[in-house]
């Protein structure tokens, strides 16, 4: 053997030793899983991962929820509920020592390096981290806030309408696509309350930032695989190097902007001011880009993807859509007067949305929790080992027959004020958590539900609205959350232009 030969050797040997050590890793888990795991009869979740990968999670857990009922086993150690019974009170429902504590071992929402507590944000933090998180930001969302906060969404939902009817006005135009119309009012919205200015997508719909979210939801099921198989630390060995750039690029632009707005002197009420106005839960640098990422992330995604299933719902029922622009319509006499109070009265459109949200929950998937170890629990009558994953699927939830009457079909009446004996007095509305349930349900609800009532009261008021694709809810992948794509909208003004 050559001297030279010997690097080769050895880095060959190296190799080797660690696919061998990877391959001892792996065994063991799918013999622990095998023989000694409480919910023993599987092996590894590699069906759920696919899946997952694919981006065909939702549907397919619909679908076996369709067939085998309430509760359905989803892998190895994973319990799936539809909210039948006690599932959102019991998973979700509990604080203190008693909670059950979020699944971060690569089944639900996690960071990449969630090993390192420091870097937890509020969306994946421990139980006590959390709790403080959630104190420093809870001002930024109370009703007080909100009411401070709608010069900000009437601005961009004026400048939503107004791209709207230049788009009408433009010879030639065609159909719009709303599900990215939606998407840039809601990062422009965001971004002013988290970074104290807009990054002006509604004035440019070329600013990066929506193909940077877009690609950023693909990457989050990678690294859940690395998590689950405990190889997040070599993540980028194995994640897609263009998946890489793009969590790299959203870390960096948001660091940017949050610097930015720390700069500013001026007075204005928005997230970052009621975070450093708080004096009680202080917030370090890194805690404020990571609490502005989730502003953006979350805050934009939900109410965009909730605004598009409500809006391709509505269209495809033509009685449902005349009975809520009628409504709309014969509420006002300008627009002016359409405000997030005046908005909040109107019965019907506050029923449409409820149930654009069942058939369509923003978030359709699950958020899993472990059982508290030792004893287990019951659960919706039947016993948990202690150490297994539970979680109640939102999309399911929402389109089972044994929840809801007519499960599939778009009734917004079923949120109307029922009298006894009415046709769907008897359907199971607290199985609905479309922003969760519990000490870390979604502390944007509120603003959320005032966002979708302004745009969709503000567009029925000055559109006629025609679907093109009665197909597109069925086409959508899901990677956590809902993948956008185009929904093609025919606009046509009803107001004088």
């Amino acid at each position: 053997m050559l001297l030279s030969d010997l690097p080769a050797l050895s880095a060959t040997r190296l190799i080797a030793g660690s696919l061998a050590s990877l391959a001892i890793y792996l065994l063991g888990r799918v013999l622990y899983n095998i023989f000694l795991h409480p919910l023993r009869l599987g092996s590894v979740a590699t069906p759920w991962i696919i899946t997952s990968l694919r981006g065909d999670l939702a549907w397919s857990l619909l679908a076996l929820h369709e067939r085998y009922g309430p509760v359905v086993r989803i892998a190895p150690d994973e319990l799936s509920y539809t909210g039948a019974g006690d599932a959102w009170k019991k998973i979700y429902g509990r604080r203190g020592p008693d909670e059950f504590v979020k699944c971060l071992d690569g089944r639900a929402i996690a960071g990449s390096n969630i090993r390192a507590t420091a870097a937890n944000g509020i969306i994946s933090a421990p139980h006590d981290k959390h709790a403080r998180l959630r104190r420093a930001v809870a001002p930024a969302f109370s009703e007080r806030a909100l009411r401070e906060q709608e010069d900000c969404l009437q601005l961009y939902t004026g400048k939503l309408m107004e791209q709207l009817r230049r788009c009408c006005r433009d010879v030639g135009s065609g159909p719009q696509d709303m599900q990215r119309w939606y998407s840039l009012f809601a990062f422009d919205v965001m971004s002013d309350l988290a970074f104290g200015q807009a990054v002006g997508c509604l004035d440019n719909v070329d600013q990066p930032w929506l193909q940077v979210l877009g690609a950023r939801t693909k990457s989050i099921v990678w690294y859940q695989v690395l998590i689950y198989y405990g190889l997040d630390r070599w993540a980028k060995y194995f994640t897609p190097a263009s998946l890489m750039a793009v969590r790299q690029k959203h870390v960096a632009m948001t660091s940017a902007k949050v610097q930015k707005r720390l700069q500013q002197k001026e007075d204005r009420k928005d997230f970052i001011s009621y975070l450093l106005q708080n004096k009680t839960e202080t917030l370090t640098n890194r805690e404020l880009v990571m609490m502005a990422s989730s502003f953006i992330v979350a805050g934009s995604g939900t109410s965009s993807a909730a605004l598009a299933g409500i809006t391709y719902l509505l269209c495809k029922n033509p009685d449902k859509y005349k009975n809520l622009c009628d409504e709309v319509r014969s509420a006002f006499t300008s627009e002016a007067e359409i405000t997030l109070e005046s908005t909040s009265r109107l019965s019907y459109l506050k029923a449409a949305i409820e149930e654009g949200l069942r058939l369509y929950p923003p978030s359709p998937s699950t958020f899993p929790r472990f059982v508290p170890p030792g004893k287990g629990e019951e659960i919706e009558g039947q016993w948990v080992p202690g150490g297994a994953a539970v979680g109640v699927h939102q999309f399911s939830a929402g389109r089972m027959e044994h929840n809801f009457k007519d499960a599939i079909s778009f009734i917004p009446e079923r949120w109307l004020p029922l009298s006894q004996g009415a046709e769907f007095v008897n359907d199971n509305r607290a199985a609905m958590q479309p922003f969760s349930y519990g000490p870390r349900n979604c502390i944007g609800v509120n603003m959320a539900y005032a966002e979708m009532r302004l745009v969709l009261a503000r567009l029925l008021w000055n559109f006629d609205i025609e679907l093109l694709d009665d197909q597109w809810m069925a086409k959508q992948k899901t990677w956590l959350v809902w993948h956008k794509i185009p929904l093609p909208i025919n606009l046509k003004s009803v107001k004088a232009m």
